[in-house]
């Protein structure tokens, strides 16, 4: 947990969802697996706290100038975006990668559309907070529960920026770019999904289940 955080570079956090966000999507499954497990943030935990060190250094180096009077908040340009206080980190959507799952068959072209649709909706996302949160809007509500149900997850604290700011973001190009071999057993499915961030690409099987009709991510 991490009280009061500060943001002070939206773009550092875009930095870390770029090289995260995609890649949770190939990181889910069942959490009785007995495979080694991988744990990946939806929410970027690790992202707000490396900001938080990078500004805690900051604000420890020494000065040998006197210090200034209080002044008004400088106007911010380009990446810079207004601190953002947090009062604590949100809680992390962790995934195992597992095998497709059991007595799976060759999903209808319904369910496949759904489901690669649902993967690859990320891509839609134009800021920082939609980027963030799209993965828990889309997960299922047993997951989300065990995490403290949605009030746990407060968006607020993350900047409404556009993505397209961001040179880093720019530059690492995060992409769904595959999404193949959908099972589905009943009410629950899998898929291997191929995703790429920062010219790392990795594959992974993921887990869905579908809820009230609608496929989530699941585990």
């Amino acid at each position: 947990m991490f009280n009061r955080i500060h943001v002070n570079r939206a773009k550092k956090i875009a930095i870390a969802v770029a090289a995260s966000s995609a890649l949770v999507l190939t990181a889910c499954g069942d959490e009785g697996d007995s495979q080694e497990k991988e744990t990946t943030s939806a929410m970027t935990s690790t992202s707000v706290a490396t900001t938080a060190s990078e500004t805690s250094e900051a604000a420890a180096a020494p000065s040998t100038e006197e210090p200034a009077p209080a002044s008004p908040e400088p106007v911010h340009q380009g990446n810079n975006v207004p601190p953002v206080a947090v009062n604590e980190a949100m809680p992390e959507l962790t995934y195992n990668n597992v095998p497709p799952i059991d007595g799976g068959a060759p999903a209808t072209d319904a369910d496949r559309q759904a489901i690669e649709n649902l993967v690859r909706g990320i891509n839609g996302a134009k800021t920082i907070r939609d980027y963030i949160g799209y993965v828990p809007a889309h997960t299922c509500q047993r997951v989300i529960n065990e995490q403290g149900g949605p009030a746990a997850f407060d968006l607020s604290q993350f900047p409404d920026v556009p993505l397209d700011d961001f040179e880093e973001y720019r530059k690492a190009k995060p992409s769904i770019d595959n999404v193949d071999s959908v099972q589905v057993n009943g009410n629950i499915a899998s898929a291997s999904v191929t995703a790429t961030a920062g010219g790392d690409t990795n594959t992974a099987t993921q887990r869905f289940e579908r809820e009230n009709g609608e496929w989530k991510f699941c585990r």
